[in-house]
């Protein structure tokens, strides 16, 4: 799942939705990696840190959609090619 998303960031690279989404699988990924060896090496404090890391993912998807939907609603898209950054 984290290779995937790795090679579809670097080919997708105009629309920050499916950026965003890619990312958040990322994340996923992670915590099915952390999850698995706390399984395997009888590790609670794993679970405890997926725990954190869901909790902190929300939080950052719910900052990142809202400030979506404000720039959307100003400048009318949400491509990559709009945004001026210098």
């Amino acid at each position: 799942m984290i290779i995937i998303s790795l090679f579809t960031l670097l080919y997708v690279r105009k629309n920050i939705i499916v950026i965003y989404i890619l990312i958040e699988l990322i994340l996923l990924g992670i915590s099915i990696l952390i999850i698995h060896y706390g399984i395997l090496y009888n590790n609670i404090d794993s679970l405890v840190m997926v725990i954190v890391l869901l909790i902190i993912a929300g939080a950052e998807s719910t900052i990142g959609l809202t400030l979506l939907v404000w720039y959307f609603r100003q400048m009318g898209s949400v491509e990559f090619n709009t945004y001026n950054i210098s």
